[in-house]
C-alpha cells in the first residue's frame, strides 16, 4: 500500500494531466494508484470523471459502480450514473438511479433538474415541471439551461415553463 504522499503525489499528477487534457496519460497514472489501492474513493470518482469527459460512458459506469458499493450515501455519483444510463442502458433505469440521489439530497439542484428532465422526456408534463421549480428555486442558473434544453421540448409551450423560466423572475 502506497504512503499518504505517494497517494496524494499521484492524484495530483492525475489531475493535472487532466487539466493538459492528456487524459490517457491521466488514466494511467490513476490506474497504477488502484493497482496498489483498488478501493481508493477519490481515484476512482477521477477515473469516472475522466471517462466521462473522454465519452466513454460504459467504462466509466465501473468505477462509479464501485464507489456506490463502498459507500453508497453518494449522492452525486448517483448523479453520475443517472447520466451514463441515459446513454448507454434506458431512460428507465435512468429514473430509478437519480430518485436515490434526490432520496438521499432532497436539495440538490442537478439531480432535481435531471429528473425534471427525464419526467419531461416521459410526458410526465405536471411532475417535471414541479421538479424543475424546484431546481430553479436552489439554483437560479437552471432556469437558462432549462430554455435550451431539448429534454423540456414537450413542456416548452406551457405557461408554467414560460414563468419558471422567465428571465428576471425571483423564483417558481
Amino acid at each position: 500500500m502506497p504512503d499518504s504522499n505517494r497517494t496524494q503525489k499521484a492524484l495530483r499528477a492525475a489531475e493535472g494531466y487532466a487539466e493538459l487534457k492528456m487524459y490517457d496519460d491521466a488514466l494511467a497514472e490513476l490506474d497504477r494508484l488502484l493497482a496498489e489501492v483498488p478501493d481508493h474513493l477519490d481515484a476512482l470518482y477521477r477515473k469516472g470523471l475522466i471517462l466521462l469527459e473522454r465519452g466513454r460512458w460504459a467504462e466509466a459506469e465501473a468505477p462509479f459502480c464501485r464507489i456506490i458499493e463502498l459507500d453508497p450515501e453518494q449522492a452525486h455519483v448517483y448523479v453520475h450514473l443517472a447520466w451514463i444510463y441515459r446513454r448507454i442502458a434506458s431512460l428507465e433505469k435512468a429514473i430509478e438511479t437519480i430518485q436515490r440521489a434526490v432520496e438521499l439530497k432532497p436539495s440538490m439542484p442537478i439531480a432535481l433538474y435531471n429528473l425534471a428532465c427525464y419526467r419531461a422526456v416521459q410526458g410526465q408534463s405536471e411532475q417535471a415541471l414541479t421538479l424543475l421549480g424546484k431546481a430553479i428555486g436552489l439554483a437560479k442558473e437552471y432556469r437558462a439551461l432549462a430554455r435550451s434544453d431539448p429534454d423540456f421540448e414537450s413542456v416548452k409551450g406551457s405557461e408554467a415553463f414560460k414563468k419558471l423560466t422567465e428571465i428576471g423572475t425571483s423564483g417558481p
